[in-house]
């Protein structure tokens, strides 16, 4: 039997586990109803807050698993050196056992939750020097110069002569030149056919251009250093207006891949694109909330470049 005095803290060291995991996720648990906070950390550019939030979450969680740790340990000191009670040597050593339990921790409970999380759906949408665009009733004719109609056409990569022949052939009024930019023909991201019906079956205000898709949600974090992303192709594009809860079809079908620059600039400041996941709370109506869509509409998952 060794005496109390004899017992080193390198002895109680070496009686803790090389590994331990003070925090257990539950296959079912998962960030699903927390994608609010995803969506703040992407306004703050940051995942702090997501970070203070799983301690909080699991705060209690951990120090179960801390005592379990240390009340094992203290079975194993007094099997090792025939001692009926290890209270008074974990008291003596608490601090450093501790500290060595939190090293010696593998918990990653933000990787366990965002393995069980589905599928994130997002919209990408076109900002405007231009502002936005109205209903079609509301519009009652378009232009395409200096407007966001024509910021969209040329997303889209359309050719404005052939949007105006056919704008011309439904009976809308048009005004100002529509050139004809033939190398855009055969690179179209979307048809005719599916443009104009977009623009016809707008009903609300204050409408953008957004792309629709969802993003695996392990690849969450890369979202902080964002720059590129691809939406792919057989994915939707419409309109919608998160600030009125309305919009049209969302039915534009990709006919190939896009690329997005979210740090790219267009002629002014604000002609860019930003992305927004789509859930209650995130800056207005989410396309959810207002259509009540499927998990089909979100289409395949973008690739963050």
């Amino acid at each position: 039997m060794e005496t109390l005095n004899k017992i080193t803290l390198e002895q109680i060291i070496n009686l803790l586990p090389k590994q331990v995991e003070l925090i257990y996720i539950d296959y079912r648990d998962n960030l699903d109803e927390h994608l609010l906070i995803l969506q703040e950390c992407l306004d703050a550019g940051s995942f702090d807050k997501l970070y203070e939030s799983i301690d909080e979450w699991f705060y209690d969680a951990q120090f179960d698993g801390l005592s379990y740790v240390i009340e094992e340990l203290k079975s194993d000191i007094e099997n090792e050196f025939d001692i009926e009670d290890a209270s008074h040597i974990i008291e003596d050593y608490e601090d450093e056992i501790t500290d060595v339990i939190y090293e010696r921790d593998i918990s990653n409970p933000l990787k366990d939750l965002l393995r069980n999380t589905s599928d994130i759906p997002v919209r990408v949408s076109m900002y405007s020097n231009y502002d936005c665009i109205n209903s079609h009733h509301f519009e009652g004719g378009y232009s395409y110069k200096d407007s966001y109609f024509g910021a969209m056409v040329d997303t889209l990569k359309l050719n404005p002569a052939k949007v105006k022949k056919m704008l011309v052939s439904y009976g809308v009024e048009v005004y100002g030149a529509f050139p004809n930019l033939k190398y855009r023909d055969g690179k179209e991201l979307v048809s005719y056919k599916d443009f104009w019906q977009e623009i016809g079956n707008s009903i609300c205000g204050a409408n953008l251009l957004v792309f629709v898709g969802t993003i695996e949600a392990s690849n969450i974090l890369d979202l902080e250093n964002l720059s590129k992303v691809k939406i792919p192709k057989g994915n939707n594009c419409g309109l919608f207006s998160s600030f009125q809860g309305g919009g049209s079809l969302i039915e534009m079908e990709l006919k190939q891949d896009f690329v997005i620059d979210l740090n790219k600039q267009g002629k002014t400041k604000y002609d860019t694109f930003g992305i927004t996941i789509d859930c209650k709370g995130s800056g207005g109506y989410s396309v959810d909330e207002v259509y009540g869509v499927t998990r089909h509409f979100w289409g395949n998952k973008i690739e963050i470049l």
